[in-house]
């Protein structure tokens, strides 16, 4: 059969393949009741913000702002939504539910076909690079990160990124190119940390082939591919700026600013995986079925000793999974690599380094087959002297006779692989040979398939998760677009009971998940309900109780309390009371959701004539906490204002009046009427990038009560608009811009002048 058939019978059945996992071991697997909606991230993160995303663009404007949310926060700015992300243009065409069906197709057909192109570039056959891919592909931390689109995605570019790094380091022309482009499309999906790890796998192929490189054709040599990987890198976190830009200064506001430690290390290492549960998991006999990688990687890390390295690839290989093995515990060398600066401390969770070693067994899966058809025409009795075949027969016979299988299949399937190594060495026939690899790489895929499953919840299955619950919130949809609703949560939460929806229904919600979550909303929503949490640093869940800081609470504009009906949140709102000596509640509606107004909370827009300055920002939290803070509603606190403004006001003698007349979310318009200089103050988030116009002249914005946006106001009627032009968006997009454009003429020089060089 010519070679190009070949190759696109290979390439058909990999396509085949991906479809076949989808439907059997994700999508049917995928309607356990085990999980609720309400605790898959596929429904209280990646459904609800790629549905406001990309019906935001779908009417003609970026999602720049969300102010559904909190008290409002910097939608773009935060990574794994993927706005501009190519391959998420199908949102623009498709619901979400379909949408994330399709994503989970393309990039498991991108793995397995990365996983098959990297092997083939390593000079395996068709059948090992099918086989090295669908270890990878069928691997369990693959299948596990379904839930996760962004990091499911990552995980698929792998393969390819260390193909391209490896093919640079060889001296590809334009391999550049596409060490660039893979960096840049996986900043845009925000696959930041899957890319981190995936470059930490291409570096231990990069070294191999950088030493060789230096060995044959040079230091300097050496040196310039080296120097080029990395200018490759940094073009492609350039052409991503217009991503990376809003997420830098959001992270720099964060509790994962450069400098402050997020997590402990004893936080951050939860999640490791002891070795003796990895051990067993990876034959798929284990606790842990992320770790699966089929039965066949643990004998071919055995027949590949003493074998040929293939380009460095098999010594790559090993380094790959001994990094991955000494991090994935979470002992002393992860606490090693949590110490690092950025990277170590943003990230948790060792398990994660998984992926590592989900892509070293594949490439080990690979060249076993590969040198197992190398030896397809040595004789029987040379055969049975190799050191290496006897050592994976041995060990096989170990593992069979102690091992504690999970099951009699997986047994089964084991000692099938045994046989079939024992029977390659004793037949002498290279067609029965060829025949017995073909049966190997036919377990080693049964076993990967089998042994991995998916028990989240698929949007598929629940379209109507969303639109399902939509008649009950009609209360919280009835409310004007600028006023804010507190949701108790509730065990069990039903389906739809979800913070997002807000988002998707357009309501202002004040509580939510978001890692990103500005370190001002850190302290002063912990200052409101302090918890312990398994996690630390403020995730967004706050429990409102009677030892609530309460005044806190009020001062976010949150007039709204939803419970659903006969909880016990719904019981403590009905006795008109939270607190003994707290804010008095009254239902403003009934039903299934029962809405609640506290009558003393802030309202969302309001003028003060007084101001006091307070350099330090936790002073500010304990002079609004203290028992008296319920007065202060003739003041606004302000930190970085000058000392000039305070005798500009009024005082407490003035009058005001502050109405939102339009309340977007890049947009907001409020309508005062003074009856002298006061301060206006908007109870959502002060965040660089939002300006204000006083009657379209632009005018400053103070930091006001700790979270908030003040402005100066003079007497009489004017009109306050706020309006959000993030300066990091546009420097981003224009350095993006910049860099495309460099690429493309640094891409067509390359071009040409190979064709210039080229012999006639």
């Amino acid at each position: 059969m010519p070679a190009s058939r070949v190759r696109a019978v290979a390439i058909a059945s990999l396509v085949l393949l991906s479809l076949l996992f989808w439907k059997l071991r994700i999508v049917d697997t995928g309607v356990s009741p085990m999980f609720t909606l309400y605790s898959a991230d596929l429904f209280t993160q990646h459904w609800p913000m790629t549905e406001y995303a990309f019906s935001t663009m779908r009417q003609g404007r970026l999602p720049l702002w969300n102010p559904w949310q909190l008290c409002g926060e910097p939608f773009l700015a935060i990574p794994y939504v993927g706005v501009f992300y190519p391959i998420n243009l199908i949102y623009l065409f498709l619901s979400v539910p379909a949408g994330i069906e399709v994503d989970t197709i393309v990039h498991l057909t991108i793995g397995l076909l990365g996983m098959w192109a990297l092997m083939r570039h390593f000079g395996v056959s068709h059948l090992s690079a099918v086989t090295s891919a669908a270890t990878f592909a069928w691997s369990g931390w693959l299948v596990y990160n379904v839930n996760q689109p962004s990091l499911f995605a990552g995980l698929s570019w792998m393969p390819w990124t260390v193909l391209a790094v490896d093919a640079l380091c060889l001296g590809t022309p334009l391999a550049w190119l596409a060490v660039l482009l893979l960096v840049g499309v996986q900043v845009l999906r925000g696959s930041v940390e899957i890319l981190i790890h995936a470059l930490t796998a291409a570096s231990i192929f990069a070294a191999m082939q950088l030493f060789l490189t230096w060995r044959r054709q040079g230091l300097v040599t050496a040196l310039g591919r080296g120097a080029l990987l990395g200018v490759a890198i940094g073009g492609g976190l350039a052409l991503a700026a217009i991503q990376i830009a809003p997420t830098s200064e959001l992270v720099g506001l964060s509790s994962r600013a450069a400098g402050s430690r997020f997590v402990s290390f004893e936080v951050a290492r939860l999640g490791g995986l002891a070795w003796p549960d990895l051990a067993r998991a990876a034959v798929a006999s284990g606790p842990s079925f992320m770790a699966t990688i089929g039965l066949f990687p643990v004998l071919a890390a055995v027949l590949l000793l003493g074998g040929p390295l293939r380009r460095c690839a098999c010594a790559a290989a090993f380094v790959c999974i001994a990094v991955a093995v000494a991090l994935i515990p979470g002992d002393e060398a992860y606490r090693l690599y949590h110490s690092l600066p950025i990277v170590g401390d943003v990230f948790r969770r060792p398990m994660k380094f998984l992926d590592i070693f989900s892509l070293g067994a594949a490439v080990l899966v690979g060249l076993a087959v590969a040198r197992l058809q190398d030896w397809r025409n040595t004789p029987a009795s040379a055969l049975l002297r190799e050191p290496a075949l006897l050592g994976a027969l041995l060990l096989a016979a170990i593992l069979l006779l102690y091992w504690p299988w999970s099951s009699r299949l997986t047994g089964l399937a084991f000692a099938s692989l045994a046989v079939l190594i024992a029977a390659f060495a004793a037949v002498p026939s290279p067609q029965v040979r060829s025949l017995v690899v073909g049966a190997i790489c036919l377990v080693q895929g049964a076993s990967a398939f089998y042994s991995v499953s998916s028990i989240v919840v698929r949007p598929l299955w629940r379209t109507d998760t969303f639109a399902s619950f939509r008649p009950a919130l009609r209360p919280l949809l009835a409310l004007p677009p600028q006023e804010r609703t507190y949701l108790f949560p509730a065990e069990p939460a039903p389906f739809g009971w979800n913070m997002k929806q807000g988002m998707v229904n357009r309501f202002g919600v004040a509580e939510d998940y978001e890692s990103l979550v500005v370190a001002r909303y850190a302290e002063y929503f912990d200052r409101i309900t302090p918890e312990v949490r398994w996690i630390e640093g403020f995730v967004g869940f706050y429990n409102l109780e009677d030892r609530s800081a309460w005044p806190l609470m009020l001062a976010t504009g949150t007039r709204y309390f939803a419970a659903l009906a006969n909880t016990p949140a719904d019981a403590r709102l009905a006795s008109g009371r939270m607190p003994p000596n707290g804010p008095s509640f009254r239902r403003v509606a009934d039903g299934p959701v029962r809405l609640y107004a506290a009558d003393a909370a802030r309202p969302r827009a309001y003028v003060v004539g007084q101001a006091r300055l307070i350099a330090k920002p936790r002073v500010v939290l304990n002079v609004m906490q203290s028992p008296r803070a319920y007065e202060l509603r003739r003041e606004v606190l302000l930190e970085d204002a000058p000392e000039s403004l305070l005798g500009d006001l009024g005082g407490d003698t003035i009058k005001g009046n502050a109405e939102i007349t339009s309340y977007e979310p890049e947009r907001v318009v409020v309508r005062v009427d003074t009856s002298g200089t006061g301060m206006l103050v908007l109870t959502d988030l002060f965040y660089p990038g939002w300006r204000a116009f006083l009657d379209d002249d632009e005018v400053p914005i103070y930091r006001g009560n700790y979270l908030f946006r003040t402005v100066l106001v003079p007497g009489g009627r004017h009109e306050v608009r706020f309006e959000y032009r993030p300066g990091s968006f546009r420097r981003g997009l224009a350095t993006s811009a910049i860099t495309a454009i460099a690429v493309a003429i640094a891409a067509v020089s390359t071009w040409r002048r190979r064709r210039l060089w080229r012999p006639r």
